[in-house]
């Protein structure tokens, strides 16, 4: 009898995660459709699209050489950032990321929180910020974009320097540098050596 009812309980405890899981699952899923997950991220991926391309054109106009290279070179650069946005679109795909954006959401949340959230983002108000959430985000994009317009010129001159370290084989601070503790410790010890 003990022995049956081991069987049963050890039963009990390997179906259940299981059925746990699969709950977990469905609520995911019903939670990424009720937050429009799809819509959300073709909107994300429009807005990327127009974030890189302005982030690129600022960068040009930081460019003496970007301009010197003329029209046809911006054709081609700008060809090559559409194709490169079609890859990402194709491989970002809501039915290609769909599963795992599941799995992770049914990995991080317990049901009762997407219970909770399906709630919520079906009610008007849920519904309201989930309609909203493309203007929200591009808002968001704009003032961040803003904020960093200014880092443009600064991540240049820093590209450059670092460009002019590579060139050189020393750092700024290491060609003007007096010779360092270890590095005359280290010529006797060479002088010695031959």
């Amino acid at each position: 009898m003990r022995s049956v009812c081991a069987i049963i309980v050890f039963l009990g405890a390997a179906i259940a995660p299981a059925d746990d899981g699969q709950r977990r699952r469905e609520l995911a899923g019903d939670l990424l459709d009720a937050l429009e997950m799809k819509a959300t991220l073709a909107a994300s991926m429009e807005m990327m699209k127009t974030m890189m391309t302005s982030q690129v054109q600022q960068m040009q106009k930081q460019l003496p050489a970007a301009a010197a290279r003329g029209p046809r070179a911006k054709a081609i650069h700008e060809r090559m950032m559409a194709r490169t946005m079609d890859l990402v679109t194709e491989e970002l795909a809501w039915e290609r990321m769909r599963e795992s954006y599941i799995e992770v959401y049914a990995e991080t949340l317990t049901a009762e929180e997407m219970e909770g959230l399906i709630v919520f983002f079906r009610s008007p108000v849920g519904r309201s910020y989930v309609q909203k959430q493309p203007e929200l985000m591009q808002r968001a994009a704009a003032v961040t974009q803003k904020a960093t317009a200014g880092m443009v010129p600064k991540i240049m001159a820093l590209q450059a320097e670092v460009m002019k370290e590579v060139r050189d084989g020393a750092t700024p601070e290491e060609r003007t540098a007096p010779p360092d503790a270890a590095d005359r410790e280290a010529e006797p010890a060479h002088a010695e050596a031959e």
